[in-house]
């Protein structure tokens, strides 16, 4: 229960994204998941992170993603607001729905 309450929180970030670049640019929403996903990965580390205990890389390779959809978007305009974020949101969606669908894992 407690992972699809997970679930509808980032669903929640990804839709309040979505709604932000109607009045902030893509880049910095993408910019400032950079230190959150690296504050997120550095409590997890020490030990201080309020939440719930989750896989370092789940919140290492969000913030490597935020990072490539960052330097990409800023060189080449391709990349979808709605798109990024899912990808960067991605690695967070898959394990709370493999949580969710496969407990015993």
């Amino acid at each position: 229960m407690e992972n699809l309450k997970i679930l509808i929180k980032w669903i929640g970030f990804y839709l309040i994204g979505i709604y932000s670049v109607n009045f902030i640019s893509p880049l910095v929403i993408y910019f400032l998941c950079i230190p959150g996903f690296l504050l997120g990965f550095l409590l997890r580390i020490f030990g201080k992170y309020p939440g719930k205990e989750e896989p370092l890389i789940l919140d290492f390779s969000t913030f490597l993603l935020s990072s490539i959809i960052f330097l990409i978007s800023t060189f080449f305009q391709f990349i979808d607001c709605a798109q990024g974020l899912f990808l960067i949101f991605l690695p967070h969606l898959v394990y709370n729905l493999i949580k969710i669908f496969l407990p015993f894992i």
